[in-house]
Formats: C-alpha cells, structure tokens, sequence
C-alpha cells in the first residue's frame, strides 16, 4: 500500500495490546518496535529511526503524560509525532493534547481508525481515504478454500480488538487446526469455567492430527487477564479433547513463562487422552 513504510513505536505494558498493535501494523508493511516501559521507549528512541509513537497512557512507573513530555523535551524528539491511546473520556483526551500528544485514538479500536491515524500527514503523506482508486480495508470470509493445494477452512472465533480467525488445514491425509488469540470466555464461562466450547473452535477441530491452540494463561490467571482475549491451557486441552483431534500443540504463551514452567504444564496434562505439548522456537511438528 506504500512505498516506504512508516516505523512505528508502539508503548504499552500489556504483551496483550502490543501484540494487537502489532498484528494490525505489520502485515500492512509498517515496521513495529514494542516498549512495555517509558524507560525502554526513552531508550529506543535514542537508538532506533522511529515515524510515529502510538503511546497508552495508563502504565506504571512512567505514564504516557510522563513518557510524551520527556518526548517533547528532547531536541532529538520535540517534533516526533506522538499518538495517545485513551480511555473514551473527553478528561483523558485533553490531558493527551496538553502533554504534548499530536493526536489519540480511543480504545478499543478499530483498524480503520488506528491505519488512518498512522497513514496521515506529518508522517505520511495523504490519508487513507484521498489514495486513488477502488480500494477498501478487507477481512477473510469464513468458509473453505483452495489456497496453493491446500483445503483450507476459516471460521470466526472470539477476540477482543476486531474479527480473528481459526482455521483448519488438509491435503488430504493429515490435517491441522490453529486458533490463535481465543477467547472463548467472551461467550460465557462455559461448563467448567474455562469458556465456551463453541460450534465453530469444535468444527476445525474434530478429528484432526493436530490443535495448535493459544494458551497464554493459567486458569488461575482467567479471572485477572481474561480480558485481554486469550484462552487457559486447560481449555485448549478440553477442546482438543471434546473434538476427538489426536494431538494438542500449546503456543502464544506469556513473555515470562520460563522453561520449567512449560515443562510442567505439558507434566500436569500426563495422562489425558489427547497428546499434549509446548510450541518453541524452531519447533517441527510430526504428522
């Protein structure tokens, strides 16, 4: 859609949020550096070419006020555009423009309004609505499809932050389910409190050799993080099992499980009828 793609900062304590910013961002060809921190965004700053900041503003330690008014007193910076993220509030959005901000855009947001606010004069040269042409933002529609011969089946299945998909693969012979980003408690609490095993995570899931599932939190953690539209371990694992699928392959875990913690987790599920294990890095998946 561009020729030079625009460097984003993104700064926000939630992984949650900075892997939706980032999901919306990337594959539209922007680049994306992540800061959890004021203290970590200050210091990309000073080492990274960045266009724009998209900034939260509620976060520990340093808030986005804080993190944008050091921004501004920076000779490096002081003209760097800064993009609030804001609660609704009108209190909220003034404080963003008095701390220096340039613009804000509300959450939960959608994609249209955060591309419009990236893809917008300093930093880009026209909005999205002046390109010429017939063009309009898509999502995939649900359903099966060829894609480069494979048969491929896409439904919708909850998430916070706009649609996201599970999707069934085959060739025939073996055949996968990936469900990224879940959120089944969207649809209630479900019969054991984990969430909702809804007809659609139940259909690209029956029979397959593997469910490669999102398992961020812990149930414990359910009740805290839920919100952020992730799914337990424990629900993944019911599922896989509740859909006769062969084996289960847990991933998208949270930035600071350690080793061991995985390692336990895959020991706790010792037993059940449905093979479990834990997604790494260069992991190869047997079919």
């Amino acid at each position: 859609m561009m020729d030079t793609p625009v460097t984003v900062l993104a700064v926000d304590d939630q992984p949650a949020n900075l892997k939706l910013l980032d999901a919306v961002l990337t594959p539209r060809g922007h680049r994306v550096f992540t800061a959890s921190s004021g203290a970590e965004a200050l210091a990309l700053l000073e080492t990274e070419e960045v266009d724009i900041v998209l900034l939260d503003i509620v976060m520990p330690e340093m808030d986005g006020h804080e993190i944008c008014r050091r921004i501004r007193s920076t000779p490096a910076t002081e003209f760097l555009p800064v993009v609030m993220i804001t609660a609704s509030g009108s209190e909220q959005r003034l404080a963003a423009l008095e701390s220096g901000a340039d613009d804000f855009v509300t959450k939960p947001f959608d994609q249209s309004e955060l591309l419009a606010r990236v893809m917008s004069p300093p930093h880009f040269p026209i909005k999205p609505a002046e390109l010429r042409g017939k063009w309009r933002f898509l999502g995939i529609q649900e359903g099966p499809r060829a894609v480069e011969g494979f048969d491929v089946v896409a439904r919708e299945i909850p998430h916070k932050g706009g649609r996201t998909y599970g999707y069934r693969v085959s060739e025939g012979h073996s055949s996968i389910a990936y469900m990224p980003d879940h959120n089944p408690t969207a649809l209630g609490p479900g019969p054991d409190g984990l969430g909702e095993y809804h007809a659609a995570a139940l259909e690209l899931a029956s029979g397959v050799d593997m469910l490669v599932h999102d398992a961020q939190l812990l149930p414990q953690e359910l009740a805290a993080e839920a919100h952020y539209g992730h799914a337990a371990a424990d629900y993944a694992v019911a599922l896989a099992e509740r859909a006769n699928a062969r084996a289960v392959t847990l991933f998208h875990h949270r930035l600071d499980r350690t080793d061991d913690e995985l390692d336990a987790l895959v020991a706790r599920f010792a037993g059940r009828s449905t093979a479990v294990s834990v997604a790494t890095e260069g992991v190869v998946l047997d079919l």
